[in-house]
């Protein structure tokens, strides 16, 4: 398609968000193959790359395949994600050791969470993955790497608080192989949490997705596209309308660059919970699942800087 039949950005950026309202809409519902369907057809438009989120639409799909027991597709789809951009905590690549196991590729499975710990040791979400992927199908595993979970939670801090959920793992797994309940450890976690303060945390290393390159299906060209050429950014109505002071073309070159835009953002799976149960209404329009609620973010995010370049966001 040369630069004569290109389609404008304006209409493609139409296009892109009518299929991902559709496969949101749809997700929503009981029918993982119509969903499917419908995230297969927003990945495929080939300006998706740079309109929305296609890592995060990636991995939503590869998570329907993996609903479906599409594990092969489920697997390749998040590498794809993974090469677009995804990244995660835990390692994105934990979801994959998942299906890997769950599709009797054990060893696979095995030998990328022995891999995962490696590389992250002290990331106590690669442990609550793999208690997730053993549990059922090897409890004697589970209860491994729920017990060298809470080691990591003690040793760390447990940022995230989620020791008592790998507390309930190992009492689970514990009842499954018939095992007496180790009473002083989960006395332990209890003291734990009673006295838990938040650990402060490192400073948040932003790493840039892949860089956009320009599209050969419409007329973005995100170091040459002229800002006509870009979709405006909805208007925001205010009540009443905000008036701005008149500044002369000659005071102008002083006004002080405009500062940066706050994004807020529920950062835990159990702020976001709590958010949920006093506002339900937010549950409905973002997603109950904290994690679908953080595509969502990071998709609006994405969404206004390719329309506002040189814009700074903040988190």
């Amino acid at each position: 398609m040369n630069d004569s039949t290109r389609l404008p950005s304006v209409v493609t950026l139409a296009e892109v968000f009518e299929l991902r309202d559709q496969a949101e809409a749809v997700a929503k519902g009981p029918d993982r193959a119509a969903a499917t369907v419908e995230f297969e057809a927003l990945v495929d438009h080939p300006c998706t790359y740079h309109h929305s989120d296609l890592p995060g639409h990636l991995d939503d799909l590869a998570r329907l395949y993996a609903d479906e027991h599409r594990f092969d597709d489920a697997i390749a789809t998040k590498f794809k994600a993974i090469a677009a951009g995804l990244r995660g905590e835990p390692d994105p690549r934990a979801d994959v050791a998942e299906w890997l196991i769950a599709s009797g590729r054990r060893n696979e499975g095995d030998a990328l969470y022995a891999q995962l710990r490696a590389a992250a040791p002290d990331d106590v979400w690669v442990y609550n993955a793999a208690v997730f992927a053993y549990r059922g199908v090897d409890d004697t595993q589970a209860l491994r790497w729920a017990l060298d979970g809470i080691d990591v939670a003690f040793r760390t801090g447990d940022p995230e608080r989620i020791v008592t959920q790998l507390a309930g793992f190992a009492s689970d797994a514990w009842d499954a192989l018939g095992q007496t309940h180790d009473t002083a450890l989960l006395e332990q976690v209890h003291a734990f949490v009673t006295d838990w303060t938040p650990p402060k945390r490192p400073p948040y290393v932003y790493e840039a997705p892949p860089s956009l390159q320009a599209c050969t299906h419409c007329d973005f060209d995100p170091a040459a596209a002229p800002p006509s050429q870009r979709a405006p950014l909805p208007s925001l109505n205010f009540d009443p309308p905000l008036r701005r002071p008149a500044v002369s073309v000659a005071k102008s070159a002083a006004r002080p660059k405009v500062g940066p835009t706050a994004i807020a953002w529920f950062s835990t799976a159990q702020d976001w919970a709590e958010a949920c149960r006093a506002w339900p209404d937010i549950a409905v329009d973002l997603g109950a699942d904290h994690e679908s609620y953080s595509h969502r973010i990071e998709s609006s995010i994405k969404t206004m800087s390719l329309h506002a370049p040189g814009h700074r966001f903040v988190v």
